[in-house]
């Protein structure tokens, strides 16, 4: 399975929040499953950037990051983000989720309420942590 994980849901390795440990479980688990979990370059700038407002250490970042296959992006996932449908789709979850589809994604990670509407008017599933893996349907 491969499994597309957006921004979202990668601050909380980085920073203490309620969803921390279920986000770090979840995806060690998807690991032990032999999953392939990845994110597009996008999430290291914004990572990165929330780091800066955060007051978090770079270091930490540089290694959450070694976590995810990172997906270099194309001129063509720019321009499929550009043409989803949509009105409440942000730019930046435009780009994850493109590059999400271009890369064969069978389900995606997120907590953005947003970007889960938008997964869902293209068919892409998504994975909710709070759900045991193993009755996750992707």
């Amino acid at each position: 399975m491969i499994v597309y994980v957006e921004s979202s849901a990668v601050i909380p390795l980085v920073r203490s929040e309620k969803t921390s440990e279920t986000v770090r479980e979840y995806l060690e688990d998807l690991r032990i499953d032999r999953s392939h979990v990845i994110s597009a370059r996008l999430l290291e700038t914004e990572l990165r950037r929330a780091a800066h407002r955060l007051d978090i250490n770079q270091e930490l970042v540089t290694e959450t990051l070694k976590r995810f296959d990172i997906i270099e992006m194309t001129t063509n996932m720019f321009q499929a983000a550009g043409r989803l449908e949509g009105t409440h789709l942000r730019s930046l979850d435009a780009l994850h989720l493109a590059t999400a589809l271009a890369a064969n994604a069978s389900a995606m990670i997120t907590l953005n309420q947003r970007l889960v509407e938008a997964c869902s008017d293209v068919g892409l599933p998504v994975l909710d942590i709070n759900i045991p893996r193993e009755y996750a349907t992707p």
